[in-house]
């Protein structure tokens, strides 16, 4: 992407969060764990040496400038929350470090932070003369209950003042309460028991 079509884009995310303000929202999410927005902020999938690549202030900046351009029209009481990856689960991708950074940064731009992890592209981009790797011969192995909560409860421990969320394969109650009581987490996420 160019810087115009950059910029181009961050007005198409504001405009989507203007009309869902206009239609009654009380606030939106960004999904960046595994499209667009993840793909700035993993190390594994940008490559790029202008302002939006590089350190991790840099690969924050897509988000940053579409955020703060969404409060200027929608104002403080608008809830911006992220779904993003406490980890990668790649090789170089986002790592619980880069992810606890990366709240540090937006803290005081983004009101909630879903960890989740993985990150959902079907190839990863390749620095030149790198080959693709082949794809995994077996099924995914079976992940543990809350499989997202240790990147979660770290990211909660490095940013005591963060509002975090965790989501991923969360089941039952006792597991949750566990997580409540002993603050590994502000708050729990699940769809799945719910269908």
């Amino acid at each position: 992407l160019t810087v115009e079509e950059i910029i181009q884009i961050e007005d198409q995310f504001v405009y989507s969060a203007t009309r869902a303000k206009e239609f009654g929202a009380d606030g939106i999410q960004f999904s960046g764990g595994g499209y667009l927005v993840s793909t700035f902020l993993s190390p594994a999938t940008n490559f790029r040496t202008d302002q939006y690549g590089g350190s991790d202030e840099n690969r924050c900046r897509f988000l940053i400038e579409i955020v703060d351009k969404i409060r200027k029209v929608t104002g403080n009481d608008f809830i911006i929350s992220i779904k993003m990856n406490g980890t990668d689960r790649v090789d170089g991708g986002i790592s619980e470090e880069t992810a606890s950074n990366y709240v540090k940064i937006l803290t005081n731009k983004i009101d909630l932070f879903e960890i989740a992890g993985g990150l959902g592209v079907a190839k990863l981009p390749l620095k030149p003369g790198q080959k693709q790797p082949e794809p995994p011969k077996k099924p995914r192995a079976e992940r543990p209950e809350g499989y997202n909560l240790p990147a979660a409860e770290y990211i909660k421990k490095h940013n005591p003042d963060a509002l975090i969320a965790v989501v991923g394969g969360i089941r039952r109650k006792e597991f949750v309460d566990d997580i409540l009581n002993n603050k590994k987490s502000d708050m729990v996420s699940f769809c799945r028991p719910f269908l």
